[in-house]
């Protein structure tokens, strides 16, 4: 007896090779059965298959996807999907158990993890509440003067179109949240909220902000107008809870800060209070004058 045949709930993927000679697949669909009942689920926007054949026609993929989903779905099997697995540009996947009904929020679950693309979650109202926070200890605890202030600042802003045009292409600063410049100082700040809305979601903050204060770093030492120019860069974690941070949040400021703290001149957390205070002390010689 095959091994499906002995489970009586299972999942299995199915990919596809545009070009089965490049050896290059992508899971394009989920065949699951549940006793009686077959589901083939997949992406009708086909996002990952997008990605390796860009040239390959959607509505082909669908069409195929389609006829086998209203075959398999009046058979007790599958097998209609089944018997693709004789084309070389579909393949199916040994069968995984599934312990649960295959209900809705199951089989949205299978096509999540399986069949849409992987997007990082940042917002625009969650980078606003990170330069807020800065923002409030910049004004409020060490109190400098607005002017001095830009946001969400460019290199080209911070020391003009030539100076960037100058640089390598990867060399170019990527923006960040919070600069404070003034005589031949800059200070950057830019942070990260520990209660981020998904693992994944910090792992990309984390990136964005140390790619960023590398590359400030890399552009200071390139270029003879900027090596003589103080650079500060001053990563923050938020996390709301002092030194009683939750055991769930506990690896994420200990890799927090392991990251930041490679390309970072000053990281500060965790504790949001211990933060402010920290920051406002680290920070006041760099300040004094712009106080």
């Amino acid at each position: 007896m095959s091994e499906e045949n002995q489970l009586e709930r299972f999942y299995r993927l199915m990919y596809f090779s545009p070009r089965p000679e490049d050896e290059e697949k992508v899971c394009v669909a989920v065949l699951i059965k549940d006793g009686n009942q077959v589901f083939l689920e997949y992406d009708e926007r086909f996002e990952k298959a997008k990605c390796i054949a860009a040239d390959y026609s959607a509505e082909s993929l669908k069409f195929i996807l389609q006829t086998l989903r209203d075959k398999s779905e009046h058979q007790d099997d599958g097998s209609a999907a089944l018997n693709l697995s004789f084309s070389p540009q579909f393949q199916l996947s040994a069968p995984r158990v599934l312990l649960q009904p295959a209900n809705e929020q199951v089989r949205e679950v299978l096509r999540h993890r399986f069949l849409l693309r992987v997007r990082p979650v940042r917002t625009s109202e969650k980078q606003k509440g990170i330069g807020r926070r800065i923002d409030r200890l910049l004004f409020e605890k060490i109190r400098i003067r607005p002017a001095s202030m830009r946001r969400r600042v460019s290199f080209s802003e911070l020391f003009g179109i030539d100076a960037q045009r100058s640089l390598p292409k990867d060399l170019i600063p990527k923006s960040v949240s919070r600069a404070v410049s003034f005589d031949n100082r800059v200070v950057l700040l830019d942070g990260v909220d520990l209660h981020a809305p998904s693992q994944q979601s910090l792992v990309d903050s984390i990136g964005r902000i140390s790619h960023a204060f590398w590359q400030y770093q890399e552009a200071r030492a390139f270029s003879k107008d900027l090596s003589s120019m103080r650079l500060t860069r001053a990563a923050i974690l938020f996390d709301g809870e002092g030194d009683q941070l939750p055991d769930d949040l506990r690896w994420r400021r200990d890799y927090a800060y392991h990251e930041l703290d490679k390309d970072s001149d000053i990281t500060l957390g965790p504790g949001t209070s211990d933060s402010e205070e920290n920051l406002r002390e680290a920070l006041q010689p760099v300040l004094a004058d712009n106080l």
